[in-house]
């Protein structure tokens, strides 16, 4: 008899990755999401590991959203689940929000590689705006004096 909240967002295969204080998890299947721009034919794509990085860096944005395309992973094994969104689009700067721990550096570094594969495409690595700390949550987590 017991109630419980959690924040859940969907997925592109129709899963759900459920977030509350007590549980990380997701509803099957885990796969990547993606947030269109609400412009045609952004130039700009974002790369986020989970939903609660980009969700801090959307509230941390002055304008409340980001400047193109969103794919959030929502796990590091789904990496290769977005070179077919990205692959021979119009897209002309990726930006990656990844983790700064070794799953993340590397995950960047397997994202360089495949941009390497795509004319005009460059990889901004955007860990400088929350180094010193895990991720991008953790980092808002601290501007907003909540850790």
């Amino acid at each position: 008899n017991r109630r419980y909240v959690s924040l859940g967002f969907q997925n592109e295969e129709g899963g759900w990755e459920i977030r509350n204080p007590y549980f990380k998890g997701c509803v099957a299947p885990k796969s990547i999401s993606f947030v269109r721009a609400n412009h045609e034919f952004p130039k700009k794509i974002h790369v986020f590991e989970g939903f609660k990085d980009f969700l801090s860096c959307v509230t941390q944005n002055k304008n409340g959203c980001l400047d193109g395309d969103v794919i959030v992973l929502n796990s590091i094994s789904c990496l290769r689940q977005v070179y077919p969104y990205i692959r021979d689009y119009s897209y002309n700067s990726l930006y990656s929000w990844l983790d700064n721990d070794d799953s993340g550096v590397n995950a960047t570094n397997e994202l360089s590689e495949f941009i390497k594969t795509q004319t005009g495409l460059t990889l901004h690595r955007m860990n400088n705006h929350y180094s010193g700390h895990k991720d991008v949550n953790a980092w808002h987590m601290k501007q907003r004096g909540l850790v």
